[in-house]
């Protein structure tokens, strides 16, 4: 009788706690999606838990360009190198990619890390999926990871926490998918007068 009683408890655990449900499904229908997706361009919206924010626009084209550009700074990436431009200094910080702890890499949030984590599946308050990754390891830099799926199968957001519970939040909204961006678009040609530091 007290084995049946357990049995129900989980049976009923697994039915009314969304966070425990298998998330490979969503998964793979967020890969798939991805990978129809040859480039993208979205409002940007970046909250850190320290109450700054930061708004702009972001554009995507596989594999790891991107393009942030924000009020305060850019960041553009070819897929292998990242320059990190601010205004007020006048000054571009090249890096490369896999050295670059600030590069907002969809293929890494899509495919890589989920590689490596345990992934549940769970809905917000507005209904929508959300992808919770935990890392298996202290492999990657984060603590836990949410990953809000609209009904197109895109991301809306992302919140990261990392072990010392900060972390950031990232909202993308009004996203247009296959947009022909060029690779030109992915490369930072410094003017005259922009000071240089080429870390690669």
């Amino acid at each position: 009788m007290i084995i049946s009683i357990q049995i129900l408890f989980i049976t009923l655990l697994f039915l009314f706690n969304p966070q425990i449900e298998d998330g490979s499904k969503l998964l793979n229908e967020l890969q798939e999606k991805y990978e129809s997706v040859n480039d993208f361009h979205a409002d940007f919206r970046l909250e850190t838990v320290t109450g700054n924010v930061e708004t702009g626009k972001f554009y995507y084209k596989s594999v790891d360009k991107f393009k942030i550009e924000l009020k305060s700074r850019t960041m553009i990436s070819d897929g292998e190198s990242v320059w990190n431009y601010t205004q007020r200094n006048n000054k571009v910080i090249i890096t490369p990619i896999e050295d670059n702890e600030n590069s907002f890499s969809i293929n890494d949030y899509v495919f890589e890390f989920p590689a490596k984590c345990n992934v549940t599946r769970g809905t917000d308050e507005k209904g929508r999926d959300i992808l919770l990754l935990k890392p298996k390891s202290t492999e990657l830099n984060f603590k836990e990871m949410k990953i809000v799926v609209n009904s197109e199968k895109l991301i809306d957001e992302i919140h990261l926490t990392d072990f010392m519970d900060q972390g950031y939040r990232v909202y993308l909204s009004s996203t247009k998918v296959n947009r022909k961006l060029s690779d030109k678009f992915f490369i930072f040609a410094p003017s005259d007068g922009i000071q240089v530091i080429d870390l690669r």
